[in-house]
């Protein structure tokens, strides 16, 4: 559920996070956690395809905010990556919130 916590917002415009990317997806993760950031939300409106490197980064990056008693969301996400998290079972410990439909009021 949502609450008056202050969250930081990432935006990742890529359009995928293979295998080759999910390096510097890391290490962008990394940094920002080095800030002790601790309430995140990842806006993957971009994103069409997430390999498993990328969704190990995201399973990562969960753990270790959960540890530090943070919150740690999803949105954007397409129908396709949703899919893929759902079979990795990631929904079972992030939030994941798809985007708004223009045709949904």
């Amino acid at each position: 559920m949502w609450s008056n916590t202050k969250y930081d917002v990432i935006r990742m415009e890529q359009s995928s996070i293979s295998f080759n990317e999910a390096g510097f997806f890391r290490e962008f993760i990394e940094d920002i956690l080095n800030q002790e950031n601790t309430h995140i939300i990842i806006d993957l409106s971009e994103l069409a395809v997430i390999g498993s490197a990328g969704i190990g980064v995201l399973f990562s990056l969960a753990k270790k905010i959960k540890a530090r008693d943070g919150n740690f969301k999803i949105i954007g996400v397409s129908h396709d990556v949703e899919i893929l998290l759902k079979l990795a079972k990631i929904d079972q410990i992030i939030e994941i919130h798809q985007p708004l439909r223009p045709d949904v009021r």
